[in-house]
């Protein structure tokens, strides 16, 4: 995943090689430890989402592939702080 700067929000999207066009899903979290809740990021199925918070704040977000019903495991969080 590859956050764009911007104030108060950061673009976030999968990293694809080649030129699948995959669906996925995305969630965010403020704090994995175990006591933070994973929440849905945005709605759609593309490679890209925008994770707004105040500025400062820092954000963990996964994705997880989708392909009709099936979904894959999610991949490993990444930590975006907000500009």
């Amino acid at each position: 995943m590859f956050p764009k700067k911007g104030h108060g929000k950061a673009k976030v999207s999968v990293h694809e090689t080649g030129k699948s066009r995959g669906s996925y899903v995305a969630e965010q979290c403020f704090d994995p430890s175990g006591t933070g809740t994973w929440t849905l990021l945005g709605v759609g199925t593309g490679k890209a989402r925008w994770v707004s918070a105040a500025s400062g704040t820092k954000v963990w977000v996964r994705f997880a592939a989708v392909r009709g019903q099936l979904q894959s495991g999610w991949c490993t969080p990444v930590l975006v702080t907000i500009p």
